[in-house]
């Protein structure tokens, strides 16, 4: 998976290689992204290779794909934003950070050289330093949605990890939260562009209702602190 930044130095290339292709193979389920004259020209060159043409992606950017074996992605977004669609195009194709390989342009390189790392700093470069803070895995950062399919579907483009709707019951805890009502509980209990959590008046009595099974996480907090048996608690949100 390749995944570019670019700068004015035409010429000069830094590829960016994140496990697991340490002994160079050639390209899986990857991506790759290109922003600049020489990182276009590298993946029109691909795609022209492999005989594939780019259309407008789900959001900024354009892709170009050959069937399960690789991605290419221009993203539209500006050198300095380069990595603001990397989490809504990983999550949209459900492809993992680890295959990802940034190809950019790096100043200390000779002119014409090409360099492949597995991982490092941004180098000074602003592009490389809009992806590992959006590739990184320091921090996890959700979006609460409420009761609004389109929210979280606008939320998608966003460095986030997860959305979260409610509230499912009435809560102590937020008592003017809005409780969802059966149709909107059913739309949003299918969004899957990324994980979501449901929350508002969960406790062991409610915890295995039928309603919450789509659902990859779920959120409490008197349903914790006030529960009489956490053990059923945490059995049951396990199942």
């Amino acid at each position: 998976m390749f995944w570019s930044a670019y700068d004015a130095h035409v010429g000069r290339v830094f590829i960016r290689k994140f496990p697991d292709h340490s002994k160079g193979e050639a390209l899986w389920s990857g991506l790759v992204s290109v922003r600049d004259f020489l990182g276009n020209a590298f993946a029109d060159s691909f795609a022209k290779k492999y005989d594939i043409d780019f259309k407008p992606g789900k959001g900024n950017y354009f892709v170009a794909k050959k069937d399960s074996s690789f991605m290419l992605i221009k993203p539209t977004t500006g050198m300095n934003n380069s990595g603001a669609i990397i989490n809504e195009v990983l999550n949209f194709y459900k492809l993992k950070k680890e295959n990802l390989v940034i190809v950019f342009d790096d100043v200390d390189l000779p002119l014409g050289e090409i360099r492949f790392r597995i991982d490092g700093g941004d180098g000074c470069h602003k592009g490389m330093k809009s992806i590992l803070k959006y590739i990184s895995n320091d921090k996890i950062i959700g979006v609460s949605c409420y009761n609004n399919f389109n929210l979280a579907k606008d939320a998608v483009r966003y460095d986030i990890d997860y959305v979260s709707f409610g509230a499912y019951m009435q809560s102590l805890t937020k008592q003017n939260a809005k409780k969802m009502n059966k149709k909107e509980l059913k739309e949003v209990s299918n969004f899957s562009l990324l994980p979501k959590t449901i929350i508002g008046g969960i406790n062991l009595s409610n915890i295995d209702d039928y309603e919450l099974k789509n659902f990859e996480m779920i959120a409490a907090s008197k349903g914790i602190m006030e529960c009489n048996d956490l053990d059923k608690l945490f059995m049951l949100a396990k199942k």
